[in-house]
Order: structure tokens, then C-alpha cells, then sequence
């Protein structure tokens, strides 16, 4: 299961990279793939951050991590 969503996440990439490729020019393109990365990235830290604290969310909005409440 993972090789096939690892793949589309592959194909995802490159037909993103080809497309920026065709819209910015150099350094529009970096920093597309900067904040692409950094959008990554903070989604992975947020995905581990709620496996070891599942009781605490993060509003995007505020920029504050909340702590749920039933």
C-alpha cells in the first residue's frame, strides 16, 4: 500500500515541478518549492505532534496549539 500512494506522491511531485517549472522563472521557482517544503514539512511535524498528544490540536488561524475539549 505504501509503494502505490509513495508512486502517486512521485507523479504528484513531478508533474507539480514540471508545471512551476513552465510558470516562474528561477528564483520564483525556489521560493515556490521553499514554501512547498515548508508546507511538508510542517504537516509532518503536526501528524507526529497529534500521534503523541492527541488531545491537542493545532488552529492554523491563531498560530496557537489548542487543547481539545469535549
Amino acid at each position: 500500500m505504501h509503494s502505490t500512494i509513495d508512486r502517486q506522491f512521485v507523479e504528484l511531485i513531478e508533474q507539480t515541478t514540471q508545471c512551476a517549472s513552465s510558470l516562474f522563472n528561477g528564483e520564483e521557482a525556489y521560493l515556490f518549492f521553499s514554501f512547498v517544503q515548508w508546507e511538508i514539512k510542517t504537516k509532518q511535524l503536526l501528524a507526529g505532534l497529534r500521534l503523541l498528544h492527541p488531545g491537542v490540536r493545532f488552529d492554523r488561524t491563531a498560530g496557537l496549539f489548542l487543547r481539545r475539549t469535549s
